[in-house]
């Protein structure tokens, strides 16, 4: 009885991800070496592997925007079922999330990674959610979807392309006008601790093998305090091999300010809606500096207030967009 546990999520659960992988439908081949490398990461390290998810209300996304950005106002078709696509879902937890906690029709899962997928559709099975679907594909080749979406999730991924810039476009098009997307984008201001570690990590040649995770891991514990690294021990990612990886280990990866996601938005023809703030200090230090702006949408003004409080977005920039409309789409 004391192993029961231990076997269950060490041998039956990865024995039977290993079955469902053949359940998984396959979204053409991966355009480019890049994809293949990141995708074969997270075949050995699929990541995060989680238990539960939090309890909330089942919200519209009309609901859920308008209480995150009063100044926002949702379009009419928000209020009804939707269907979205999580970019890059990974394991699936916050697809998982989707699926319990929005008023949708169908969540559709795509991610490079069988393992992962693998994983995020033996839990959502477990949960009892029956409205999701999963494809193994490159975000690169999401037009081969061949369809649109109101609502579009890709939290994290991005900047694990070669070119962050061209995986938005692709998603930018599956976007139907007026839509909106949540994007995830790391930090450069908040990740100078990660960075050097990874330029120790990449100056020593450290391998990214349980043997060389282990043994960076345990140099980082023995740092002195004003060691540039000596912060990532606060990170609950420093302790779970897969995290470990995909933290400091990574194979491609590229950090944000906000002037570059301001240019991306403007490029990509998209209206930035706002920041999503886990952190209330963040909103009162920013309404501080700048009282005038109920509306927190100045760009310039939120990388004044990084550069004064570098940590602000210590996980990472996510925030909400809209797809620009014209006058006959404006009002659907």
């Amino acid at each position: 009885e004391s192993f029961r546990e231990l076997v269950r999520i060490s041998l039956a659960e990865p024995l039977e991800e290993r079955k469902l992988g053949a359940e998984i439908s396959v979204l053409g081949e991966l355009a480019g070496d890049v994809s293949g490398r990141v995708r074969e990461q997270y075949e050995e390290n699929p990541y995060p592997r989680w238990v539960t998810l939090p309890q909330s209300d089942r919200l519209s996304y009309a609901d859920y925007l308008a209480r995150l950005f009063p100044h926002f106002t949702p379009p009419p078709r928000l209020c009804e079922p939707v269907d979205v696509l999580s970019a890059g879902c990974g394991t699936g937890w916050e697809a998982a999330g989707i699926s319990q906690a929005r008023l949708i029709s169908r969540v559709t899962c795509l991610d490079l990674s069988t393992a992962s997928l693998s994983y995020a559709l033996r839990k959502s099975r477990d949960k009892g959610l029956d409205n999701m679907d999963f494809i193994q594909g490159d975000i690169l080749n999401c037009e081969q979807l061949g369809r649109q979406f109101d609502v579009i999730e890709s939290s994290g991924v991005l900047h694990h392309m070669l070119d962050p810039l061209a995986g938005w476009r692709k998603l930018v098009a599956r976007l139907a006008p007026g839509g909106v997307m949540k994007i995830g984008l790391y930090s450069e201001q908040a990740s100078q601790d990660v960075l050097a570690a990874r330029k120790l990590i990449e100056n020593r040649g450290i391998p990214a093998t349980p043997e060389g995770i282990r043994g960076f891991r345990q140099d980082v514990l023995k740092a002195p305090t004003e060691n540039a690294v000596y912060s990532i021990r606060y990170s609950d990612d420093f302790y779970s091999m897969s995290a470990c990886r995909d933290l400091l280990f990574h194979v491609q990866e590229q950090c944000f300010t906000i002037e570059t996601i301001g240019d991306a938005l403007r490029l990509l023809g998209l209206e930035f809606i706002g920041f999503e703030l886990h952190d209330p200090s963040a909103r009162s230090r920013y309404l501080s500096m700048f009282p005038t702006d109920h509306e927190m949408t100045d760009l310039a003004n939120w990388s004044k207030l990084e550069a004064r409080y570098p940590e602000t977005f210590a996980a990472m920039y996510v925030f909400w967009c809209r797809r620009a409309v014209d006058g006959s789409e404006a009002d659907r």
